[in-house]
């Protein structure tokens, strides 16, 4: 029996945005439509095509932006190949799209996504630009991603407060209707028909900031194998940074994260670090799978653990620390060691309500007769502290106020009877 047909029309994409899934999604353009089909029942073949203009995408949850979206799909027998569609990133960033799907099972289709100095996450903790090439190869039964990638540009940062532990609580399920299920589903059976074989390339500018660390890094990785469980090889290297470790800036001599293709993927740290301190040179050193590492100090020349903790804090011997001062050395020997103790400081802040809360010795470049001293201070916005800071051996104070006006510039002002009043400015740039 002979079949015909055809269907014209053109609608707003923005349409699709009360599919189930598509929250926190915004999609708008143009799609005009003119297909055909034409043939038997048993032998039929698909005609015309639809094209796309003035597209744009945007996800928030990843940040992610497609602007100036066009393309076009055309229909050839029961082939339906997209000759183009290509985007920007709203910068100078491109993306575009190729490939030809059947549409009949298996449902066989071949793609190809290129893809240059594109942002493709765009959030607080992390944005990263991209260029590279994918490709995806399969059918329903099974399907190959492939490809090179190189991150141009990447900014990790590490937050200020992490989330919470959430507490899992085991449900049961009773009264169950005859014919339904209880079992939850798992996402990554979805996606077991997927087998990855992808290369990942850092050249450098690869930045991670928060908790102390200030680094960069370079280094190529590897991820093969199934999609939910890949084996994830390579190692990343330590181009410059600085860690702040003990109230001290200790500067990166060495350092790499390495990925030895262990499932699930665990990386393997291994960095360190040196500072002057006092009359010491000081080195940390952190070793060992993320989740389980090691933290030791050594010391040239050689002194025991609590004499370098000394020396990093408060530039003295133990033996002339005073009891705020012991009582630091001890909880930091504690934290060193693994061992629990009570976080005083912690639950001190926690009381006063305040962000920042810490003991000096006397040795932060105040002159030679400064004492041991107590700040604490607040965040009052993401971008501006507050602080005091009191002499403890007198009535001496200073009001300290930092501002960080740009992620590479920032302003502190001091004031008070203890230092006198002060301007100081911040700047640094990666290269």
């Amino acid at each position: 029996k002979e079949i015909s047909g055809t269907l014209k029309g053109r609608f707003d994409l923005a349409v699709l945005q009360r599919l189930p899934g598509m929250e926190n999604q915004n999609l708008r353009g143009q799609l005009a439509v003119d297909m055909g089909v034409a043939g038997s029942v048993k032998e039929w073949s698909l005609n015309g095509g639809v094209t796309i203009a003035g597209g744009r995408y945007e996800n928030v949850a990843l940040g992610l932006i497609l602007d100036q979206i066009t393309g076009r799909l055309d229909a050839r027998g029961r082939t339906l190949r997209l000759t183009r569609l290509k985007a920007t990133d709203r910068q100078e960033g491109a993306m575009a799209l190729t490939g030809e799907i059947a549409v009949e099972p298996p449902f066989p289709m071949d793609a190809r996504l290129t893809f240059t100095e594109a942002t493709l996450l765009r959030k607080e903790i992390l944005t990263t630009k991209a260029s590279g090439t994918l490709g995806l190869k399969g059918n329903l039964d099974r399907m190959d991603l492939t490809g090179d990638i190189r991150l141009d540009r990447t900014e990790l940062t590490i937050p200020r407060r992490l989330p919470p532990d959430v507490v899992e609580i085991p449900v049961q399920e009773i009264n169950v209707p005859r014919g339904m299920t209880t079992e939850t589903a798992d996402p990554g059976k979805a996606l077991q028909f997927l087998s990855l074989d992808l290369a990942v390339e850092i050249p450098a500018r690869f930045f991670v900031r928060g908790h102390g660390l200030d680094a960069e890094f370079k280094g190529r990785l590897t991820a093969r194998g199934p999609a939910p469980n890949p084996v994830v090889r390579g190692t990343l290297k330590v181009v410059r940074g600085t860690y702040q470790f003990l109230a001290r800036t200790f500067h990166i001599a060495e350092g790499q994260i390495a990925f030895d293709g262990s499932t699930p993927p665990t990386p393997f740290l291994n960095v360190t670090a040196q500072v002057n301190a006092g009359e010491i040179d000081a080195q940390v050193r952190i070793t060992g799978p993320t989740d389980n590492f090691d933290l030791s100090l050594t010391s040239q020349p050689p002194l025991p653990q609590d004499e370098i903790m000394a020396q990093i804090l408060f530039g003295q011997s133990a033996a002339k620390l005073n009891p705020f001062q012991a009582y630091q050395l001890a909880s930091a020997i504690g934290q060193l060691s693994g061992q629990a103790m009570p976080d005083v400081m912690g639950k001190t802040r926690e009381l006063l309500r305040v962000d920042r809360l810490s003991f000096s010795g006397g040795d932060n470049g105040d002159g030679p007769d400064a004492g041991p001293s107590v700040e604490a201070g607040r965040y009052v916005s993401e971008k501006v502290y507050v602080g005091v800071e009191q002499d403890l051996t007198d009535a001496k104070q200073d009001i300290k106020v930092e501002v960080n006006i740009t992620p590479n510039f920032s302003v502190e002002s001091k004031a008070g009877s203890k230092s006198g009043a002060g301007l100081g400015f911040s700047w640094k740039y990666d290269y």
